[in-house]
């Protein structure tokens, strides 16, 4: 996968975004893990958070059924406002190998007036 990259922000939500490359029968599924630095992020503790099937049950799927899309893109949702979030999303298929995204960093907004 290439390319992956925090397409907005929203105080306690970042849409996140990525192109897929390979073919679609291989895939089985995403995680996307988000943190505040990167010894959470790659240890998965601390302050990391993981995002998979279980919590956006789009990230366990590749084709869209009853259509010719796939699955490029999820929203991360219970963050904080003014932090910055390191992002890695995992691709496994199914002889269990993993792949990796390039590290990405995005900061939510402010929260809002009404907050």
């Amino acid at each position: 996968m290439t390319d992956l990259t925090a397409n907005w922000a929203a105080p306690h939500s970042i849409y996140w975004s990525w192109n897929l490359e390979g073919v679609p029968s291989n895939f089985l599924k995403y995680e996307l893990v988000l943190a505040e630095n990167v010894d959470d992020l790659r240890t998965r503790r601390g302050t990391a958070k993981v995002y998979d099937a279980s919590t956006s049950p789009e990230l366990g799927i590749l084709e869209i059924p009853y259509s010719d899309a796939t699955v490029q893109s999820t929203v991360t949702r219970g963050l904080e406002p003014l932090r910055s979030y390191l992002a890695l999303l995992y691709v496994t298929d199914v002889n269990r190998c993993e792949s990796t995204s390039m590290i990405f960093t995005k900061k939510t907004p402010p929260p809002t007036l009404s907050e």
